[in-house]
């Protein structure tokens, strides 16, 4: 700090301006957990449900989801009631919307199978006895819809190295992310330190270092 003021007052005057701005905007952006209601979404505004969202809905929400998450937002996250808060926030979700051309492909697939294997081939009873079909009069031939195991078999080393290297990769980022700060907050340390050292004891001065280091 020192150095870059070069003992000029002028100079710790413009850039007590800049850390004031600074400051001032990023409590702008903020949004207070005290806004923020029991289902994870911002007071006062509506949550759309994912089937009446518009295509670029995810898209047009990062804005406002990249906000800044304090100690207070992780205590919410870590809560135990994240599981009930989640569940009621599924209608609204934007990767339902981001993915439901996957989700009703599956669950259609899913639902065909099951009806024509329940009306043509068999269906078991509550009581764990095999029924023929409604319709299995009609080819009596007919063999139960299925998949084979084996594709799975096949794809299953795939898939591990594949999530591994997902979870390999968020833990990079989420590591990256804590050595920033880490080393943000030693930054902070070290400017305050600094200020302390390099501005005088005086009414006028007194004030900035508080603020400096606040």
């Amino acid at each position: 700090v020192s150095n870059r003021m070069g003992g000029d007052e002028a100079s710790a005057r413009r850039l007590w301006q800049v850390v004031a701005q600074s400051f001032k905007a990023a409590e702008q952006r903020a949004i207070p957990s005290e806004d923020i209601d029991n289902v994870g979404s911002i007071a006062g505004e509506e949550r759309v449900p994912f089937w009446e969202q518009p295509e670029d809905y995810a898209e047009t929400q990062r804005k406002d989801r990249r906000t800044i998450f304090m100690h207070d937002d992780w205590v919410r996250h870590r809560s135990s009631e994240r599981f009930l808060r989640n569940m009621l926030s599924i209608p609204s979700s934007g990767i339902n919307r981001a993915l439901y051309k996957e989700l009703v492909f599956v669950t259609s697939v899913a639902a065909f199978v099951v009806a024509f294997n329940c009306l043509f081939v068999s269906y078991q009873g509550a009581g764990g006895v095999v029924h023929p079909g409604p319709l299995n009069f009609l080819d009596a031939n007919l063999k139960t819809m299925s998949l084979p195991a084996l594709p799975f078999t096949i794809a299953m080393p795939a898939l591990s190295l594949l999530l591994v290297f997902r979870t390999n990769t968020a833990y990079s980022r989420w590591n990256e992310a804590r050595t920033l700060w880490g080393g943000l907050i030693n930054n902070c340390r070290n400017v305050v330190r600094q200020s302390n050292q390099y501005f005088p004891d005086d009414a006028r001065h007194t004030p900035l270092k508080r603020r400096m280091a606040a």
